[in-house]
């Protein structure tokens, strides 16, 4: 079995976010589809119109979830056994205020 581990951890300041908002309420997220079975996709802050940082969030976490699932495809491509080669992903929301986001990826 192959199995790659790390920890990373993206903070994203949101910037213009809606200065009129901001200060109401925290980010806003909706939960994102599974990359694969055990592999958490990022969620994805919900854009206001306009909301330009969010825009650009969303087109960073959707790299970050294509790097994943290239990554995995690899693995078990690579793999002696690719019936057995595993990779897992895990997503935690560590902070979310008015103007910030914070996100915890454990890959496995």
């Amino acid at each position: 079995m192959i199995t790659k581990t790390g920890i990373a951890i993206v903070v994203f300041l949101l910037a213009g976010f809606g200065a009129v908002h901001a200060a109401d309420a925290p980010v806003q997220l909706k939960p994102s589809t599974a990359i694969a079975p055990d592999i958490e996709a990022f969620p994805r802050l919900v854009a206001a119109p306009g909301d330009n940082a969010a825009v650009r969030i969303n087109q960073a976490l959707d790299r970050r979830d294509a790097v994943v699932k290239k990554a995995a495809k690899d693995c078990r491509k690579q793999s002696d056994r690719p019936a057995e080669a595993d990779w897992s992903r895990s997503i935690t929301v560590t902070m979310r205020g008015p103007a910030y986001i914070s996100f915890t990826a454990n890959d496995s």
